[in-house]
């Protein structure tokens, strides 16, 4: 347990570290005021009325509410600005070798609509060392693979099919960005295909029928091993005969 006197030393150097925000945020306010013909483009900010405004200092909100559309001023070295766009935004991008239940690898290409919701959610939440549009293109293909596992390649070949597996993905996608502000919009597959180093699904089926067939055992054994060799991507013969016996 933390005792008193630990407690009283915490304390004071809060007040000590209040004080010196105080003293700083002082010293630079006096000079922005001194300075302002030339500190106007940092100290003076405008936000168009698509967008909503936080401000940090120190690295803490400054209000609990983001600003919105008009003038705002701000502190030089003290105060950062982060503006947010409102509008609906979509991007466009394509993930690789997304493995099916049956192990089918697709190419997947894909629109992503999203909006922002909550700003100071979004602000805290979201750091700036990555983008907003790769940290979604992160959660998107996790997502995407997540629930593209759990299906086979015979499983996405209609439309209703389709429409399944992006209602699947929305709701994995409104699981995290819900966290971060963000509202998901739409999603919509512009191309599902099989990969190019993934063999012709023919010989995929081919593959898993002479291997799983009981003459695979002693005639068809060598075409089984031959695919093998050709297709290192798939399942090879031995295992799944092991499944077979299993």
């Amino acid at each position: 347990m933390t005792s008193s006197g630990e407690i009283l030393e915490i304390q004071e150097e809060d007040k000590i570290e209040n004080l010196m925000k105080k003293v700083l945020v002082y010293f630079c306010g006096f000079w922005t005021v001194l300075l302002f013909p030339i500190t106007f483009f940092k100290a003076v900010r405008f936000v168009e009325k698509y967008e909503e405004a936080v401000i940090k200092r120190f690295g803490e909100a400054r209000q609990n509410r983001p600003i919105q559309t008009g003038y705002c001023y701000l502190i030089p070295c003290t105060d950062s600005f982060d503006r947010v766009d409102l509008r609906p935004l979509k991007f466009d991008f394509e993930i690789k070798d997304v493995l099916t239940k049956d192990f089918v690898s697709l190419d997947v290409a894909l629109t992503f609509c999203y909006q922002v919701l909550n700003s100071m959610v979004f602000v805290n939440k979201l750091p700036k060392k990555m983008s907003t549009k790769d940290r979604l293109k992160v959660a998107i293909e996790s997502a995407l693979r997540l629930v593209i596992t759990a299906k086979d390649f015979d499983d996405l070949q209609t439309i209703s099919q389709r429409n399944g597996l992006l209602k699947d993905l929305k709701l994995f996608l409104q699981q995290t960005t819900h966290a971060w502000g963000i509202s998901v919009r739409k999603i919509q597959f512009i191309n599902i295909q099989i990969s190019r180093e993934t063999p012709d699904y023919a010989d995929f089926n081919r593959h898993i029928e002479i291997s799983r067939a009981p003459s695979a055992r002693s005639g068809y054994r060598n075409e089984a091993l031959r695919i093998d060799v050709e297709h290192p991507s798939l399942p090879t013969y031995d295992s799944i005969i092991g499944e077979s016996l299993a």
